[in-house]
């Protein structure tokens, strides 16, 4: 596995997804930032339902040492439950961040958030069954790698297989969710997905870029064009 390139990662993330699937990619993201070594990350928990003002506090204290570590990782599970308060007070923080400093927003679904702290976090979505897929999900995630390689080859028949193999909207959006994932662990430094050698600030664009036509087909735009959008901005 490629060693990861900080400079072009994004610095604060929601990880929304079923509980322990979303919690699990946060720990295995950061880790992967920091080292094998859990001194540079700071894991903070809601006490009595809630995570109050005095969890900022403990950000910024932790923020405030001196870094031993590569990077360092603030993981914020439940992050749904931050009163008000508490998300005013780290918002510069996630804003303007000390340089190779990383957050990770654990949630169920990224509406949750309050809409201050949404508006700052490239999202993070988890499949349904954590990280093993069953027989149906395997299948799209395969078709999903079919499509970015036959974007990667120029090859523009690959736009109308992926739309013929997923006609029904809730595929079209789940393989459209794992063609995000399977761009995000090629971004992170994955090396068995064949595809291209590209610089890590181009790998992350294009994570960017599934991630938005993701997105846009939550929000009903036209999948035909969707899809074509990717290819071009792939082959631009």
């Amino acid at each position: 596995m490629a060693e990861l390139n900080l400079d072009h990662l994004p610095h604060a993330m929601a990880v929304t997804g079923p509980h322990d699937s979303a919690r699990a990619e946060a720990w295995r993201l950061a880790e992967k930032l920091v080292g094998d070594t859990r001194i540079g990350v700071l894991s903070i928990e809601p006490e009595n339902g809630s995570i109050k003002l005095e969890a900022a506090h403990r950000i910024g204290s932790f923020l405030a040492l001196t870094k031993v570590t590569r990077a360092r990782a603030i993981i914020v599970a439940d992050a749904h439950t931050l009163n008000p308060q508490a998300t005013n007070a780290i918002l510069k923080a996630v804003e303007e961040p000390p340089p190779d400093t990383y957050f990770f927003f654990i949630t169920a679904e990224v509406s949750q958030l309050l809409p201050t702290l949404r508006s700052r976090l490239q999202v993070i979505r988890m499949p349904p069954s954590a990280r093993v897929l069953d027989e149906s999900q395997q299948e799209l995630r395969g078709l999903a790698i079919q499509f970015a390689r036959a974007c990667f080859s120029g090859r523009r028949e690959g736009v109308t297989e992926f739309l013929d193999a997923t006609k029904e909207r809730g595929m079209a959006l789940e393989a459209a969710q794992l063609l995000q994932l399977v761009l995000r662990d090629w971004a992170m430094g994955e090396k068995d997905s064949g595809f291209p050698d590209w610089e890590t600030y181009e790998r992350v664009e294009l994570w960017r870029l599934a991630h938005q036509m993701e997105a846009d087909l939550h929000g009903h735009i036209d999948r035909a064009l969707n899809l074509e959008n990717f290819f071009y901005r792939v082959n631009a």
